[in-house]
């Protein structure tokens, strides 16, 4: 009997087993028949010889396109079709190579890849997208009804969009006809047609559009296409559109072969209206055409002989760099020179060899008012048209000067060593260089009456240099220790050579070795030495505890005899040297006290050479041999930072130069102070380009409820020549206040600005009271109420 039972229960074991080796290869071949790859599930039943029902967890991949899960998914081999379907809380889940669609029930037509959806819902990085029904027209498409976009996670969105009909086409774009902006459950306006991209992995397609309106400057758009080129190489084009203003085009493109090696290329164009550009003798308000190309590229190049050499290539060019500054809202300042170089770098162990190709380009203009005097010079000028048509209106006197700069190293080999021991008894090290220059200089001189151009002189010819240079710069110095006490020793002698001078025919006798060189060349064999005494550094305790005070002297004497120089091209920083028979003094202090630190340094110079001999930018406006008194202390703790730069002249012990730096923190407070003050007298006598004595930027942030911030930030300068702050005659470059409040995924914003630049001398200003809506993802709307006014000077 027993045998008999367990004969029994192994014939339907093997019953068993074999039903389930046909079932899953029935069903196997069954899948296969349909285009479908895999199939995972609990449970399989066999409905006919033409459908199969899987049930628990199912898994299905069809045609390595569509990967799906479902509770359900119902497989018709005669019809073709696939039907999922999901539990009460559960979700049909389709997904593709870039997001997910949730459903409710999905049909598919396995043999075109048609099919619906009930239900459904997008979720990708800038939002979430929901259909009541949706229509698989192909691969990538999809036809949507009832739909609703919106960023905002919140059970009852606190904004959405809303349609009727939408297309998700092949490029991942939804595309959006008939549209309502809703706050909450309010509709606000209609949207006639608007295009969402949806991607979460980095692959190509349009970013979320940035839209603005105001009254100044029109309806805007902002638009950018992300473009993943390949494997770490990738680009980022946009527009930026203003009715009234004009258009721009910009490019980032970006390609990070590896951590030591990539290359960045910034571009822009842009067609400006109504922008003051100068057409032959006059300054026209018209339409104008910028553009700007920056970029850099490194990489390492590998050598037969196991080194390895850097590359740095870095372009820089266009018309100007005020794009950024015009249309994206960029406030920083605005650079005025174009630099383009090639840097091939090689480091050994005890050198760096350099090889470079470079050129800079400066333009600079300043536009002056036009004095009594030289008015009367220039109206001899005249013509008699002009004072027929204009002399009854003047409206517009000013006076422009104008330099342009251009030098070019092609090439400029360098050699820069590390500094070596020479029998314990001095250290040495060598810079050495060998180039071609080519250099040109020009200033320009043009007296403007109603934005026409009178009169136009050279304050400077062209001036041209173009030659070979050669360069040995030794630098040896020697250091003495004796009871704490430091005395550095040092020693530069210099071998200059150049293939051209300006004046052949001048030779420096005095305080220099120099000779001819070719049949227009000369060379030069020049020192410098000096001697620095650093006092040992001495140490105070406080009986506060953590408290206590370093402070180190020390002394330091240059000197470089005054030669003649002026027959020698003046390129760079190389062709001229400044004579200094200089004594020096430095008294360095710092405190500590608990977390608070105090630097406090003072410096103080003396030069027996005259103020014009020596450098510019040392100079004492009154004084021809002492410097000014400098003075720089600086405060650091948490949260506070300052720090003040200061020089004091000694006669009438008055202050000639100021910058002070000032920052507070705390929460989500925040304050920042900057001052720059320089005095008429210095400015003049350090030949300093900018004439206004002040410039302020200020910023303050200060939260009042949980999500309401009261910001302020501006740029101001003055003309006016007080010590500290300019609290009179204060004009604002830039400033802004705004109320903003912070929502849980928009914002509002509402403010005042006024931006004021000048093009050829005219001034652009534009004051606006504003409104700002921020929605989280999709950009912003702004409001201006009052239009800008145009002043001509």
């Amino acid at each position: 009997m027993q045998f008999s039972q367990k004969k029994n229960l192994l014939i339907i074991i093997l019953f068993n087993f074999s039903i389930l080796i046909t079932l899953k290869s029935f069903v196997r071949d069954f899948v296969e028949s349909v285009n479908v790859i895999r199939v995972n599930s609990i449970k399989q039943r066999i409905e006919d010889f033409n459908k199969v029902l899987l049930q628990g967890d199912v898994e299905v991949l069809v045609d390595n396109k569509i990967h799906l899960w479902a509770d359900c998914v119902e497989i018709d081999k005669k019809q073709q079709t696939l039907i999922a379907s999901k539990k009460e809380c559960g979700s049909v889940i389709i997904q593709n190579k870039d997001f997910l669609i949730l459903a409710d029930r999905f049909f598919l037509n396995l043999d075109n890849k048609t099919g619906y959806a009930d239900n459904i819902r997008i979720q990708f990085a800038e939002g979430y997208v929901r259909s009541s029904r949706a229509e698989k027209l192909g691969e990538n498409r999809w036809k949507m009804e009832d739909i609703l976009y919106t960023p905002c996670d919140a059970v009852s969105p606190h904004w959405s969009i809303v349609a009727r009909k939408a297309e998700l086409n092949h490029n991942y774009v939804i595309q959006v006809t008939g549209a309502l902006f809703m706050m909450g459950k309010i509709p606000f306006f209609a949207i006639p047609f608007m295009a969402l991209p949806i991607q979460n992995r980095s692959k190509s397609g349009f970013l979320l559009p940035k839209f603005s309106y105001d009254d100044d400057l029109g309806f805007g758009l902002k638009e950018e296409f992300y473009w993943s080129i390949f494997r770490r190489c990738d680009t980022t084009i946009g527009i930026d559109w203003r009715e009234k203003k004009g258009i721009a085009f910009f490019d980032e493109f970006r390609w990070a072969r590896k951590p030591e090696s990539f290359t960045v290329i910034n571009s822009s164009y842009a067609v400006e209206k109504n922008a003051f550009v100068k057409r032959s003798d006059t300054i026209l308000q018209t339409t104008y055409t910028r553009y700007w190309i920056q970029g850099k590229d490194f990489w390492q190049i590998k050598t037969p002989l196991k080194t390895e050499i850097d590359s740095l290539l870095r372009l820089d060019f266009g018309t100007d760099k005020k794009i950024g500054y015009l249309f994206f809202d960029n406030t920083q300042e605005v650079d005025d020179t174009f630099y383009n170089s090639w840097i091939l770098r090689s480091n050994f162990k005890k050198n760096v060899l350099n090889l470079i190709f470079d050129g800079s380009k400066t333009r600079r203009r300043r536009f002056l008012p036009i004095t009594t005097s030289e008015y009367k010079e220039i109206s001899k000028l005249f013509t008699e048209d002009f004072l027929e048509n204009k002399q009854q209106n003047i409206f517009s006197k000013k006076r422009e000067v104008e330099d342009e700069v251009e030098v070019y190293k092609l090439p400029h080999l360098e050699i820069n060593t590390i500094y070596q021991k020479f029998f314990n008894i001095f250290s040495f090290r060598h810079d050495v260089f060998l180039d071609q220059i080519f250099s040109r200089k020009n200033k320009l001189e043009s007296f403007y009456i109603n934005s026409k151009v009178i009169k136009e002189t050279e304050l400077i010819g062209l001036l041209k240099a173009d030659n070979v240079r050669f360069l040995y710069l030794a630098q040896l110095e020697a250091l003495a220790k004796f009871q704490g006490n430091i005395l550095r020793f040092f020693l530069n002698p210099t071998l200059q050579a150049t293939t051209h001078l300006k004046n052949p025919s001048i030779k420096a006798k005095k305080n220099v070795i120099e000779g001819d060189l070719f049949s227009k060349g000369a060379y030069r064999i020049f020192f410098e030495n000096g001697i620095e005494w650093n006092w040992p550094e001495f140490l105070f305790v406080s009986d506060i505890q953590n408290s206590f005070l370093y402070f180190q002297p020390s002394f330091k004497w240059e000197f470089l005899p005054k030669f003649k120089q002026d027959h020698w091209n003046y390129s760079d920083k190389w062709d001229r040297h400044y004579p200094k028979n200089r004594l020096s003094f430095l008294l360095r202090n710092n405190f500590y006290i608990e977390d608070i630190q105090i630097d406090l340094n003072i410096k103080q110079a003396y030069d027996f050479y005259s103020r014009s001999d020596i450098f510019s930018l040392y100079r004492s406006p009154s004084e021809k041999n002492l410097f000014p008194l400098n003075v720089e202390l600086g405060v650091f703790c948490d949260p506070l930072n300052v720090s003040i730069a200061q020089e004091y002249d000694w006669k009438s012990f008055r202050l000639i130069q100021s910058e002070i730096n000032c920052s507070f923190k705390l929460g989500q407070f925040d304050f920042y102070l900057s001052t720059i003050y320089q005095n008429r007298k210095l400015q003049e006598v350090r030949e300093l380009y900018s004439d206004l004595p002040h410039f302020i930027t200020l910023g303050i942030t200060v939260p009042t409820f949980k999500h309401l911030t009261i910001s302020y930030d501006g740029q101001f300068y003055s003309d006016k020549d007080c010590k500290l702050l300019p609290f009179e005659g204060l004009k604002p470059l830039i400033h802004r206040i705004r109320f903003d409040y912070q929502g849980h995924c928009w914002g509002i914003s509402v403010g005042f600005e006024e931006k004021n630049y000048r093009q050829y001398g005219n001034w652009k200003s534009e004051r606006a009271f504003t409104l700002f809506v921020r929605l989280e993802s999709l950009g912003s709307f702004a409001r201006k109420f009052k239009r800008p006014v145009i002043y001509n000077n």
